[in-house]
């Protein structure tokens, strides 16, 4: 007998991966959502470390940059040929010119210096070639004593992106007498960006506008690149937000504002990337769970194999008990409750077998008995010939059959002469025996299909059919 699905060993083997994968799963994902959040903590710590640093070290550089710019102000050279070449000496200018140009190859961040009257009009140059608008409201800035920071521009001609950087010019007085504008070019800024945080972090330098004025490695931005404003408003500092590029990647970043300027330093990671630890964390977390459901699941499967097959044995000996087969024999395993079970069967088969001897033995008994009531309720017990209640019988099934079958049959009727004479010389002893001989005499001359009974007293009928 297959019992299929419907098994107690599939049943068990069902329950435990059930009982099993619940817990699991439970336990599997409250660890992964708590290690998760953790993880995603230490992503956004990560990043914005790296901004704000990169964001300190950008404010540092810039507030170098503009002291040396007042330390080049400060030249006496510039003091004291400012105001020739204010009104148009050539030689004054040419002499603040030499100057500027010894600066401007010594330090390395810049690319040109240039000397302009507060009407914004260049007089002396490091190099004569190069752009030198000067940017609006610088000179209500300078009027005031503070240094004026440009916006980063993009020098198309030698694809790069370059910074105005503006100080006030006195003459020896110490009067207002023009501007000293430096020109810096963003590569040590680009250099600071490439050795920032981890390879596969990428940082890039923004202007206030959102454009991209130096990239540190890998990029998925290019200079000059101008970023969405629904991107901006995503990014906020000392927190990392989701967003998509052109290229479709999916990312992770921050951004941080740059201290004394209006730029901000991007920092942001592929999220496949920087979430790589979480993501092998959920595949470790489903592979052991996979595991431990499996493992769980065979020993249950063991253990109900273990289980159902006594039960198997039982039911099959059951199943040949009730089909009347008392000879099942079943071994007893183990001291547990299927092994008192099995002896108990056993003990009831031999009670079974027991009894059904006992039952073959009455039965056996009661058709003797039978057939000898029906020998004496059909044959004379003195002649042994069929008595006379038994005669109706034949008599009648016989004529019933010559009707219907059209067939005749004779009738013998006989009488023993002088019997009673027989009887009262020699005894009744002698009578009987002159019966049974007349009873052995009429078996031995009879046929097969004949008929003899004691119709009663000295009186016999034999049918002839």
């Amino acid at each position: 007998m297959r019992f299929g699905a419907a098994s107690i060993k599939s049943k068990m083997t069902a329950f435990a991966f059930v009982a099993t994968l619940v817990p699991t799963l439970t336990i599997g994902w409250l660890y992964y959502d708590n290690h998760r959040d953790l993880l995603e903590e230490s992503v956004s710590q990560r990043l914005t470390n790296t901004a704000e640093n990169l964001s300190g070290e950008l404010g540092r550089w810039v507030l170098e940059r503009q002291h040396e710019q007042r330390v080049f102000a400060a030249s006496y050279v510039v003091a004291e040929n400012l105001p020739s070449a204010l009104v148009g000496a050539d030689a004054a200018a040419q002499r603040i010119g030499d100057y500027l140009h010894s600066v401007a190859t010594m330090v390395p961040d810049l690319d040109a210096l240039a000397v302009a009257d507060p009407h914004g009009r260049v007089v002396a140059t490091s190099h004569p070639d190069g752009d030198w608008a000067i940017p609006d409201r610088w000179f209500e800035r300078l009027a005031s004593g503070s240094q004026a920071l440009g916006q980063p521009y993009f020098d198309a001609g030698h694809e790069r992106f370059l910074l105005p950087l503006g100080t006030q010019l006195t003459d020896l007085e110490q009067r207002a007498a023009g501007i000293l504008i430096a020109r810096l070019h963003l590569e040590r800024v680009s250099g600071v960006l490439r050795a920032a945080g981890q390879a596969a972090e990428s940082a890039y330098l923004i202007d206030a506008t959102g454009r991209v004025a130096a990239v540190g490695r890998v990029p998925p931005v290019s200079l000059n690149d101008q970023l969405s404003s629904k991107l901006m408003q995503r990014l906020q500092p000392a927190r990392i937000a989701s967003f998509w590029h052109d290229d479709g990647v999916e990312t992770v970043g921050t951004i941080a504002p740059v201290g004394g300027t209006d730029w901000s330093i991007i920092v942001e990671q592929p999220s496949e990337l920087a979430f790589a630890i979480i993501n092998e964390l959920e595949r470790l977390i489903l592979g052991l769970g996979l595991l431990f459901v499996i493992g769980m699941s065979l020993i249950a499967y063991v253990f109900a194999h273990g289980l159902a097959a006594p039960l198997k044995r039982l039911t099959e000996g059951a199943a040949k008990v009730a089909d009347g087969d008392l000879g099942v024999e079943l071994p007893v395993q183990g001291r547990d409750e299927i092994a008192y079970l099995t002896r108990v069967f056993g003990k009831m088969v031999k009670r079974l077998n027991a009894g059904r001897a006992a039952l073959d033995r009455s039965n056996s008994r009661l058709r003797a008995r039978n057939q000898t009531l029906k020998v004496l309720s059909s044959t004379d017990p003195l002649t042994g010939l069929y008595n006379r209640q038994h005669l109706n019988s034949r008599l009648g099934d016989l004529l019933e059959v010559s009707r219907e079958r059209g067939e005749s049959f004779a009738l013998l009727m006989m009488d023993l002469d002088h019997f009673k004479r027989l009887n009262d010389r020699h005894g009744h002893l002698a009578g009987d025996e002159a019966l049974k001989l007349i009873a052995d005499e009429l078996r031995a001359i009879l046929r097969d299909d004949d008929y003899a009974a004691r119709f009663g007293g000295e009186e016999f009928l034999v049918l002839l059919p």
